[in-house]
């Protein structure tokens, strides 16, 4: 006699039952297991090969070679001429009545490219490194704009040099004098020139010695 369990299975059908079961699960994870590879490989064989970044082919800008005309054009467009850049030098001289005038000749000794704009400071002195002499040169005439200087170009200022003798000894007290301190514009250096004459050493306005004007292309100061 057969004997059925309990949930309505006979007993002799169960190990039968079972074998099924199993093996019908088996093929399910077996199926799940296949399907879920298929799209593993799938995916993997059918992604686009890796694509290299293309180089950037921007074009790089080299860094100005020192000394190029490029950057030797950009870096002394604003150069000021300084005293240690510059020769001085008297012109001619030409008299007038009572006053004597010649041009201080600045030449840029360098071999930068440097600017001179305005007046100079003009004083009688005995060496380069004296005090000034009396009053220093009131300015005349009008600012002539700026003056760029290449190397070896010079420059001028006209001085007018009043004749002290012409003054009151009392209000000039008049000395001999060996040279002129120049003061290049918008500088606090100065260069010296050797020029024998004779200065007021009272600094009064009544005792204007020396007139500048300001500095101009070439060398006659004018």
């Amino acid at each position: 006699m057969t004997e059925t369990s309990a949930y309505g299975i006979a007993d002799e059908g169960k190990s039968g039952v079972i074998v099924g079961v199993f093996a019908a699960c088996t093929a399910v994870v077996i199926g799940c297991s296949s399907e879920g590879s298929g799209e593993a490989v799938t995916s993997a064989a059918s992604a686009p090969p890796a694509v290299e970044s293309p180089a950037d082919e921007s074009p790089v800008e080299e860094s100005p070679v020192e000394g190029s005309p490029k950057t030797t054009e950009a870096q002394q467009s604003s150069i000021r001429c300084e005293a240690s850049q510059l020769r001085p030098e008297l012109g001619e001289s030409s008299g007038a009545a009572g006053s004597v005038g010649f041009p201080i000749i600045l030449t840029n000794s360098s071999d930068l490219v440097c600017e001179l704009d305005g007046f100079p400071g003009v004083s009688y002195a005995n060496g380069p490194s004296d005090p000034p002499v009396g009053a220093p040169a009131e300015r005349t005439g009008e600012r002539g704009g700026v003056v760029r200087l290449a190397p070896g170009e010079s420059a001028s200022a006209l001085v007018v040099a009043t004749v002290v003798a012409n003054f009151p000894e009392a209000d000039c007290k008049p000395v001999p004098v060996r040279g002129l301190r120049i003061y290049p514009p918008n500088d606090i250096g100065s260069v010296y020139v050797e020029r024998d004459g004779t200065a007021c050493s009272i600094a009064a306005p009544v005792t204007t010695q020396l007139k500048i004007g300001p500095v101009v292309p070439g060398r006659s100061g004018q």
